[in-house]
């Protein structure tokens, strides 16, 4: 699964990438450290979230008296990044291994 199948914007990456370095974030939060719009933010999570890519874990009240939504990454996309890293990690090794074995 890579980016460029998902046809992902930038503000879309960006909450992958802060969601993977802080684990859960809600839009505001992503807003204010991304240097988007909340707007923005609101968009990418809901696109996000309908591509199966990050999960909404919590819903609360804000202080203002709306929602307030806590995301996370969807625990099929770290599954798949686990799984993209085993592989590459298992073609280093066989690759190193092969080095070794021809010298």
């Amino acid at each position: 699964m890579g980016n460029n199948d998902l046809d992902l914007t930038q503000s879309d990456k960006d909450v992958l990438i802060f969601l993977l370095e802080v684990e859960k974030a809600s839009a505001y939060t992503l807003a204010k450290n991304t240097d988007w719009s909340y707007s923005t933010m609101f968009t990418s999570t809901k696109r996000l979230e309908q591509l199966g890519l990050i999960d909404e874990i919590k819903e609360t009240k804000s202080k203002r008296g709306g929602k307030k939504r806590l995301y996370q990454l969807s625990t099929l996309l770290v599954l798949q990044v686990l799984l993209d890293f085993d592989r590459a990690l298992h073609l280093q090794v066989i690759c190193q291994l092969n080095r070794i074995h021809i010298r």
